[in-house]
């Protein structure tokens, strides 16, 4: 079980990493839509980014194991809560539009 300083170091690795790839780094992952949002992976890392209730969620797969995050968390080194439904899924559109 992952502590709360390891949780959060695991979302920022994670969020930097997808706003890398959402700003023009689209080699990064491999993209995939699903039925409630988007899968990207590469050979190091494993991301969805979902819909859950109209609520949006990122979340990091390591070893089978799913840790969900809301984007809430503004402990170091996040400045700021974060809105996970926000102009990514429109760039996430338009790079599978773009791979197809």
């Amino acid at each position: 079980m992952l502590n709360q300083e390891e949780l959060t170091q695991l979302e920022f690795n994670a969020y930097k990493l997808i706003i890398k790839f959402a700003k023009g780094d689209h080699l990064l992952f491999t993209i995939s839509k699903l039925k409630n949002g988007y899968d990207l992976k590469n050979e190091y890392h494993h991301f969805k980014i979902i819909e859950v209730d109209k609520y949006w969620y990122l979340v990091v797969i390591i070893d089978d194991k799913e840790y969900l995050f809301n984007g809430k968390n503004i402990n170091s080194p996040f400045t700021h809560s974060r809105n996970y439904n926000d102009e990514w899924q429109i760039l996430f559109e338009i790079i599978l539009e773009n791979t197809i």
